[in-house]
C-alpha cells in the first residue's frame, strides 16, 4: 500500500524543497480559490480575505516588523509589474 505524504505522521515525512512545498501551495491555493468562487464568493472579498488570513500569520510567526518589511517588498514588485496576468514574462 502507497502512501501520500498528507497520510504520512509529519514527524516522520520527508523534509520537502522549498519549490516542491511552493507547488503543493499553489495547487491547494487555486483549488480553494475556484471552489469558492464556484460557491459565489466575489473575487475582491476572495483577494482581500486571503490576503488578510496571510498577514495574520506572518504577524503571528514573525512579528509586525516582518509582515510590514514583507508588505514592501510586494508593493516594490507590484510597483515594477509583477503579479500583471496580462504580461507572463513579469511573474
Amino acid at each position: 500500500m502507497t502512501h501520500s505524504n498528507d497520510d504520512m505522521d509529519p514527524r516522520t515525512r520527508p523534509e520537502l524543497s522549498d519549490e516542491e512545498q511552493r507547488t503543493i501551495v499553489l495547487d491547494e491555493m487555486s483549488g480553494c480559490w475556484q471552489r469558492s468562487i464556484d460557491r459565489g464568493a466575489g473575487v475582491d472579498t476572495l483577494a482581500a480575505t486571503a490576503l488578510a488570513t496571510a498577514f495574520t500569520q506572518i504577524v503571528d510567526s514573525y512579528g509586525r516588523d516582518a509582515a510590514l518589511a514583507i508588505l514592501d517588498r510586494f508593493r516594490e514588485q507590484i510597483a515594477k509589474g509583477a503579479f500583471d496576468p496580462r504580461d507572463e514574462f513579469r511573474h
